[in-house]
């Protein structure tokens, strides 16, 4: 979705107030409200591989960074490896992620915190599927847990700041959207309610992070479904892919079975 800077400064302000930002780290943050706004107006859906800002501590600090969507680890040696590999890994499932060698450097070191309005999942029946925007009911937007890395393009020099967004089962009213057959389980992102961010951010103990992966039920989320995610009859620009669709196949409850 598209803001002005003016809303997009609230947001960001509102943001950092519930991840604990000091007056000074406030400050230091809205300098940087332009480049975001710059960044969410060409986002379309998540589709591609956008680039998304997100709050992580630098220096002991709260900081707001922007990263590619789809991590690169650091180890990766050329281009072509990172490409393959940029595909595989917009996701971090949450109950492996200090086992992958993908994301167990980053799960120690980089962890983030990405704030949402919501986000888009895809429900399957009658071998059919129907798309979902799902969003938060009484905040403003999601804190949804991240880890980062930085990878450097040895041939050109250039550093590339990237992102995965941590996942983990979902919760039995999300698991009534999210049912994907070819999937073991249905997922969701890890959303974090505002204390829970602020340690993901801090924590340092393994075993301690580790304790924040699980699925959230304490996060009211409402729901409903919306016009084709990708395609010729996709909606891909601002406030048009949230418009509300109805399906008349889905006029029975959800149900799992």
């Amino acid at each position: 979705m598209c803001y002005n800077s003016t809303q997009l400064a609230e947001k960001i302000y509102k943001d950092a107030v519930r991840l604990g930002a000091s007056e000074e780290e406030l400050a230091e943050l809205l300098k940087r409200v332009e480049k975001a706004r710059e960044i969410e107006s060409h986002l379309k859906a998540g589709y591609d591989h956008p680039e998304l800002h997100a709050f992580e501590l630098e220096d002991g600090k709260l900081a707001l960074k922007f990263h590619y969507w789809g991590l690169i680890p650091h180890w990766v040696r050329s281009k072509e490896e990172a490409l393959e590999i940029w595909n595989r890994t917009l996701n971090a499932r949450g109950e492996t992620i200090f086992e992958k060698p993908a994301y167990r450097d980053a799960v120690l070191t980089s962890r983030c915190i990405v704030p949402l309005d919501g986000y888009f999942e895809h429900h399957h029946k009658f071998k059919k599927t129907f798309p979902y925007y799902i969003f938060p009911k009484t905040e403003d937007r999601f804190f949804v847990a991240g880890i980062t890395s930085s990878w450097t393009n040895h041939q050109s020099g250039k550093t590339v700041s990237t992102l995965a967004i941590v996942t983990s089962k979902a919760t039995d009213e999300l698991a009534l959207i999210h049912n994907n057959p070819a999937m073991k389980e249905p997922r969701m992102p890890l959303i974090l309610n505002d204390l829970d961010a602020r340690k993901w951010l801090r924590l340092q103990d393994p075993i301690e992070i580790a304790s924040l992966i699980k699925p959230n039920d304490q996060v009211e989320i409402e729901a409903y479904t919306v016009g084709a995610l990708s395609g010729k009859q996709a909606r891909s620009e601002g406030d048009e892919v949230i418009q509300r669709k109805h399906y008349p196949e889905l006029d029975e409850p959800l149900t799992l079975f």
